[in-house]
């Protein structure tokens, strides 16, 4: 992979920036917070960062708090990467935050967007795992660091899960294990391998069959299943442990809280006591007085009511007459009126010729065939021409009609049957032919004469005036039954001798009538005068018995006496009453409060034994292991569990490598060519102060200073830097022996001496010749001069 350029609109701390790279050695130089290591670190997140974070995730979590705005002003970071590769120019392009994008363009392919499809085609150009780029292409410092510690120390140790440089590894021991057969070692890996991994399903990253501590695997539980087990186990342990704490806690608390009450309820059970026969005393007269407080109060209210009541009632009954009287009135007048409005319609009808629907029918079905009779007399079309050869004379009558047709012109037309008579002498009839004249003519006589006699029983001369009769006829008619029913109606179980009778008795009083309704409502309100007037009535009647019919404000007057004189006397014995505290006092019932006061007691007595009972039991179920030893047992638990985890993890890894290695690499020299490498740069940076002893099948080495054994405990941090480099070189050169291997370094020598800068400096300049790019970043601008290559300024 070559890196052509990185921008970005804004990443961290740096906005809007573009760098661009060249073939073989970069050096970005800038004073310190410029934003070199930030666009090196954007290589790196473009390449590797998923566009859509978690907040769940650590490694999301750690990118969210270092990279995205820390201000208000703005929600989304974003990196443009163009790189080249035997297969051609790639853009990539990522945003990360508020929106989300991903999108791979390729000079062959297009434009991608599938975020799983860009991250297999981006595996694919870079050749190796993550773990190879993180620790030695893209190597922080603190990754320098855990890279000399990891080849100091031994295989499992834990910072190794992360790094891919187990297939280095893997592919050392093949070409190293003195002839111990690969299979052999596959073998003794599978067996570590089942060891841990026996019943664990990796996947849903639990046991299989999710068969947990209620339901344990027995036969062939590994390593990571019995530690589950047991931090499980130590979980349920704890959660019983605190539920029993809790519990406790709780019955301590009700057993206090009862303790409490059952106090406040004994005192003031013994204060009530000591009140309790001046209370009595107290209570009983309070009674009396509240007795003859509601008489006095009823006899007072009644007193001013009752003249009040009477004289409303004596008008509500004026009124109610006033109100009999005018409905008698109204009554008598709306059945006069309706009686003269039935002597209208019978005077109105009188002299009219009864019309039914069957004469109306009958007229017009006559006028119908004598019109159609004529219409077969009237069926010619001829001319006549008369010519008189004497004095006789000659007659021309219509058959339909009878009447004479003028013939004085001698010439004329005729449209219709006629005879023509010569008296004396002859007579003819003209018709059309096949009409049987005699028969025509004798039906047009019968229905004439039918007609006529209709229109004279009707006294009517034709059928629009006889239509004009009928409709007048049937109104009068109509008119005359409606005001009969209105009368029959308002008359229906009336005694009209009576209501003569009555309305001669109430007819003086209609002067008195003129607002009558005003007068009701604004006495009565909503209600019927009826209904008021019986009200005030019974209301009255009530007072009236309760006291003295014949005298009853004086009966009042002379009870609200006596109710005074029995107040001032229980008045005058209350006596000591102010001793007594208010709030017994004002207790209504004493029984009541007695048994009250002393089911509390109880209550609580029983709250108590309750309590006590129940702590008894939690007390047992907490045991002898206290809360706290068991979160520490879990801890350690936990990071025993992942621990085991981890080791298979990497073993699984190593075993992978390790095929593939044996099957890509058979008969090949693997990686002797490392030892050899790191051999060479270490001594050639050093000067040969420090030299590599030995490195074993899994890449433990042997570093030594003069006669002494290296750790890396007591490296300098210069000696680590130079260290990292010269591993870092060997692997990249045996990965990349034909060039197209890319490094990034940061700072990496700020530790090392002038000497060991100098030959450094060689080393990485050789490495970038070679045909690799080289991404060095730096603050010192001394290295412009001992580094040939592009130089970026920042």
């Amino acid at each position: 992979m070559n890196i052509k350029s990185v921008k970005t609109r804004q990443f961290a701390g740096i906005k809007n920036k573009e760098v661009e790279f060249e073939d073989g050695l970069n050096v970005l130089v800038g004073n310190n917070e410029t934003g070199k290591s930030t666009m090196v670190e954007l290589i790196y997140q473009t390449l590797y960062r998923d566009s859509k974070l978690s907040r769940s995730k650590k490694e999301d979590k750690d990118f969210i708090a270092r990279f995205m705005p820390s201000d208000s002003k703005g929600d989304v970071v974003d990196g443009t990467l163009v790189f080249a590769t035997d297969d051609g120019l790639y853009t990539l392009q990522k945003k990360w935050g508020a929106s989300e994008m991903c999108e791979l363009e390729s000079s062959n392919d297009g434009i991608i967007a599938n975020e799983k499809k860009i991250r297999e085609i981006i595996d694919g150009e870079l050749v190796y795992k993550r773990g190879l780029y993180d620790d030695v292409v893209f190597a922080s410092q603190k990754s320098q660091a855990n890279v000399v510690e990891h080849i100091l120390n031994k295989l499992d140790k834990k910072a190794l899960v992360k790094q891919d440089l187990v297939s280095i590894i893997a592919s050392g021991g093949m070409s190293s294990t003195e002839g111990i057969a690969p299979e052999e070692i596959e073998k003794i890996i599978q067996e570590k391998i089942d060891a841990l991994s026996g019943h664990w399903d990796f996947v849903n990253d639990g046991p299989d069959k999710k068969r947990g501590i209620e339901n344990k695997w027995v036969q062939g539980v590994g390593a990571i299943l019995e530690a589950y087990y047991t931090k499980a186990e130590l979980e349920y342990a704890l959660q019983k442990s605190e539920l029993a704490e809790k519990a406790i806690d709780n019955d301590n608390n009700k057993i206090n809280e009862a303790k409490e009450k059952l106090e406040n309820y004994q005192a003031e059970k013994d204060e009530y006591e000591r009140y309790a026969v001046a209370l009595a005393t107290y209570n009983s007269n309070m009674k009396l007085k509240d007795e003859y407080l509601k008489a006095r109060n009823k006899i007072s209210a009644d007193l001013k009511e009752y003249p009040q009541l009477l004289k409303e009632y004596e008008e509500a009954l004026h009124l109610k007459t006033l109100s009999k009287a005018q409905a008698i009135i109204s009554q008598y007048k709306e059945i006069q009126a309706a009686k003269d409005s039935l002597v209208e319609a019978k005077k109105a009808i009188e002299g009219k010729t009864e019309i039914t629907a069957e004469d109306d029918k009958k007229l017009v079905d006559l006028e119908s065939d004598i019109n159609s009779l004529q219409a077969q007399l009237s069926n010619l079309n001829l001319v006549a021409n008369i010519k008189k050869l004497g004095n006789t004379d000659i007659q021309v009558k219509s058959v339909a009609t009878g009447k004479d047709v003028d013939i004085s012109a001698g010439e004329f037309d005729i449209n219709e049957t006629v005879e023509i008579t010569v008296p004396g002498v002859m007579s003819m009839t003209i018709a059309a032919k096949g009409v049987d004249v005699e028969d025509v003519k004798r039906q047009l006589d019968e229905n004439n004469k039918e007609r006529e006699a209709l229109l004279s029983k009707c006294k009517v001369k034709d059928l629009d005036e006889l239509r004009t009769k009928r409709e007048e006829y049937t109104a009068a008619y109509h008119n005359l039954s409606v005001a009969q029913k209105d009368y029959d109606n308002l008359i229906e179980g009336i005694d009209l001798d009576k209501l003569d009778e009555d309305y001669e008795h109430h007819k003086e009083k209609s002067s008195e009538l003129e607002g009558l309704d005003k007068k009701i409502k604004e006495l009565c309100g909503s209600e019927s005068i009826d209904s008021y007037e019986a009200m005030l009535k019974q209301k009255c009647n009530s007072i009236e018995g309760e006291y003295d019919a014949e005298a009853p404000v004086d009966c009042m007057k002379k009870k609200l006496e006596e109710a005074e004189a029995k107040l001032a006397e229980i008045d005058s014995q209350q006596g000591d009453v102010e001793n007594i505290p208010k709030k017994y006092r004002d207790i209504e019932d004493a029984k009541v409060y007695k048994e009250t006061l002393n089911s509390n007691i109880e209550d609580a007595t029983n709250q108590i034994e309750e309590a006590k009972e129940a702590l008894s039991g939690h007390e047992k179920e907490l045991g002898d292991v206290a809360p706290e030893d068991l979160r520490t047992q879990i801890d350690d638990a936990t990071i025993e569990f992942q621990k085991l985890k981890d080791d298979c993890e990497r073993w699984n890894h190593i075993l992978a490598v390790l095929k593939a290695t044996r099957e890509n690499m058979a008969g090949e020299s693997t990686m002797s060519d490392v030892q050899d490498r790191f051999a060479e740069y270490l001594s050639v940076i050093t000067d040969g102060r420090i030299n590599l002893k030995s490195m074993d099948e899994n890449m433990d080495v042997n570093i030594q200073s003069g006669n002494n054994h290296m750790t890396y405990e007591i490296l300098s941090e210069g000696t680590k830097d130079t260290i990292a480099l010269a591993f870092r070189l060997a692997i990249l050169e045996h990965l990349f022996p034909d060039g197209g291997g890319l490094v990034v370094f940061d700072d990496p020598f700020t530790e090392m001496d002038e000497n060991r800068t100098e030959q450094a400096c060689k080393l990485v300049q050789k490495f970038a010749d070679a045909g690799n790019q080289v991404i060095f970043v730096t603050c010192d601008n001394k290295y412009k001069n001992m580094l040939s290559g592009n130089i970026v300024e920042l």
